[in-house]
């Protein structure tokens, strides 16, 4: 199912050199100073907009934060959510205040052709660190200023206890080292060890954004956690791996709905979130808690494994949709 799937997930660590207030959730803060450096990074021609743009084909900018369907594509014309290569996981506590010489951690996620985007991504949130985010303590208009130490990749440990980390980049040499990334004939490999799995919990950890029906999901039933990670993973293979999900979309759903949600801690929270882009704040809600299912679920073992990293849902660029997973049998 997932054979030609790709991703790495890093963690960036970094200290922070200003007294430092952040919001209690940092993903969309994190994720505008990403667009905007990257943007100032890369783009030499300053057009308003990428599309059309001369260099789009080839500008990293254009590819990772305006990926749009190719004009000769016979698939997928009408995907109103085209998936970026990318995901930040940012700090998980809620604190708002990093006194400086605190240490700050977040982690960076790629995916497929994405990945030969590290490079960029390194030097970007080098920049950011020495432009500031956030805000300044005691100060007015100005930013907090960090200094990027350390990225290290991220191996797959989810249901296996094997956790491993190797440096890729390091501040006292300024050295990009890539790293094999995670692929999808280790997460089968992973998953077919995992065997008998019958009953397995889901805890979502950052809000998670899931729609069916044309209506939001306060109850996340198995089925509609499917539903949403083989369309991620099939935008995501089509987008950025030039690849297809061959698989029986409609018996993997139907079978999906044998599986019973046996108990949930689920509950919907609101957030408020300010768009740079669009100049207005946004009212966003999700759901966040656990989930326990009961049923036959060897065949979505892989995926769900897969999903750990990729995150389900909406808005999963600046961490949304996040989810952690532990088996039972």
């Amino acid at each position: 199912m997932l054979r030609e799937f790709r991703a790495a997930r890093y963690c960036f660590t970094a200290t922070v050199l200003d007294d430092m207030v952040l919001p209690e959730y940092k993903g969309s803060t994190f994720r505008g100073a990403f667009g905007n450096v990257m943007r100032s990074l890369c783009c030499t021609t300053r057009n308003d907009e990428c599309r059309n743009c001369e260099v789009e084909a080839t500008c990293p900018y254009a590819y990772m934060f305006e990926t749009r369907v190719p004009d000769d594509s016979d698939r997928l014309r009408n995907i109103e959510d085209i998936p970026r290569p990318f995901i930040i996981e940012p700090p998980e506590t809620q604190a708002t205040l990093f006194p400086s010489g605190s240490a700050l951690s977040f982690n960076f996620v790629l995916f497929g052709r994405g990945i030969d985007f590290l490079p960029y991504a390194i030097v970007a949130f080098r920049e950011i660190g020495e432009k500031g985010i956030g805000r300044h303590a005691g100060t007015y208009g100005r930013r907090a200023k960090f200094r990027l130490d350390r990225a290290e990749f991220v191996g797959f440990p989810p249901c296996t206890g094997c956790a491993s980390r190797a440096c890729v980049y390091d501040a006292s040499t300024g050295v990009v080292h890539p790293q094999p990334c995670v692929n999808g004939a280790e997460i089968e490999g992973i998953a077919s060890g995992l065997g008998g799995l019958d009953r397995l919990s889901l805890e979502f950890l950052t809000l998670t954004r899931l729609k069916y029906e044309q209506s939001s999901v306060e109850r996340p039933e198995f089925h509609i956690i499917v539903r949403a990670l083989l369309r991620r993973m099939s935008s995501l293979l089509y987008f950025h791996h030039g690849a297809a999900l061959e698989v029986d979309f409609g018996g993997l759903i139907e079978r999906a709905k044998k599986v019973t949600l046996a108990a949930t801690t689920a509950r919907w929270l609101d957030w408020t979130r300010y768009s740079s882009r669009q100049g207005e704040r946004m009212q966003l809600g999700g759901i966040v808690g656990g989930a326990e299912y009961s049923g036959p679920m060897d065949e979505y073992a892989a995926l769900l494994l897969a999903g750990t990293l990729t995150h389900v849902g909406k808005n999963v660029t600046f961490g949304l949709g996040r989810y952690s997973l532990a088996c039972r049998h």
